[in-house]
């Protein structure tokens, strides 16, 4: 797939904005203004490719058993390693959770166990130290959830991995976030993503659009995707932003929309500039065990007259200090401690 010009030419979600009675500040929001522009697969590792950053990608597969093949293959097109990836609908049974193996990476999976369809998988980096919270990874008939918390540099964020059903009602939906957000994890660090079902680039114009947006910025959640990322191919003007990924983090981001004919939903990814750990340091104490300190060693015990403790009139115990002492005085001046600084393991 090309980007069609007609595509390129919809409005992003900052324009909309733009022409919606909201608060000034909010509109100010330098992070309501990042472009998500779309880019070929061959391009992705130059446009993301710094050394400390978290990549995470979204996508909707409509069934991994389908489109695993052409999943992995776009992996090794875009050339980046990613942090995590996010899929919905992935289509996962109990039978076949296991089949999907992508090198490098540990999968989570949220499926349904009654009905066909649905189910959300994150695969994370090997890299990464992470962990399923189970608590809220659910499937209910108005949302679908897998959440992770991960660590990457100094870097610990919450990846809260969603897909609506078309059936499941928005207002459940809204109200599942919020409770996530407002309580036990407010003030988290937290990434939320997957496919909302609903259209992001209907604020002003659909309810539960405006209700999910006023929820997640109140809560400093800002997107990092702007743009249409399901292709009305029969009328480009409905194109949707379905596939959205929103995040409190406080660090440099960068958002983008890949070309791709997976599914009808293109994949989303944003990389999150982290800074590298600090280096820690340790000093250490040593003796220098060189040739030359153990030729010092023996010519200046050499030159010691230990007649003077063998012979003197002192009982064996104190000839036996006196002996030691003076060995010890001939190491520590031949070995003397020395001290250096090196880094913490």
């Amino acid at each position: 797939m090309t980007t069609t010009p007609s595509l390129e030419n919809l409005a992003s979600l900052s324009q909309i904005l733009n022409t919606q009675d909201i608060d000034p500040e909010i509109l100010n929001i330098n992070k309501l203004h990042i472009d998500s522009p779309y880019t070929v697969p061959s391009q992705i590792n130059s446009s993301i490719a710094k050394e400390n950053s978290f990549k995470i990608l979204n996508l909707n597969i409509r069934s991994l058993g389908s489109n695993f093949e052409e999943l992995t293959a776009l992996l090794q097109v875009c050339g980046s390693s990613f942090g995590a990836i996010v899929l919905t609908e992935s289509w996962v049974t109990n039978l076949t959770k296991d089949q999907f193996y992508i090198e490098g990476y540990k999968c989570f999976h949220v499926f349904r166990s009654l009905t066909h369809g649905g189910g959300v998988s994150i695969y994370v980096n090997n890299k990464l130290t992470s962990i399923k919270i189970n608590e809220y990874s659910e499937i209910a008939p108005h949302i679908e959830t897998c959440m992770i918390q991960i660590k990457y540099s100094n870097l610990e964020t919450y990846i809260y991995a969603v897909y609506r059903p078309p059936s499941g009602r928005k207002v459940d939906f809204i109200s599942h976030i919020e409770n996530i957000l407002t309580n036990t994890y407010k003030n988290k660090n937290i990434i939320i993503t997957g496919d909302f079902n609903i259209d992001l680039l209907k604020i002003g114009e659909d309810a539960d659009a405006d209700n999910l947006f006023n929820l997640l910025i109140s809560n400093k959640l800002y997107p990092t995707i702007t743009k249409a990322t399901r292709p009305n191919t029969h009328c480009i003007q409905n194109s949707s932003l379905l596939d959205q990924m929103w995040s409190n983090l406080n660090l440099p981001v960068k958002g983008g929309i890949i070309m791709s004919q997976i599914s009808d939903h293109l994949p989303v990814f944003s990389s999150f500039s982290v800074q590298p750990m600090p280096t820690e340091f340790q000093t250490i104490k040593f003796r220098p065990q060189k040739q030359t300190n153990d030729i010092s060693l023996t010519m200046k015990l050499s030159g010691t007259n230990f007649n003077e403790i063998t012979e003197n009139n002192s009982n064996i115990n104190e000839k036996y200090n006196s002996f030691s002492q003076t060995l010890l005085a001939s190491y520590n001046q031949t070995h003397p401690i020395k001290e250096k600084t090196v880094t913490a393991k």
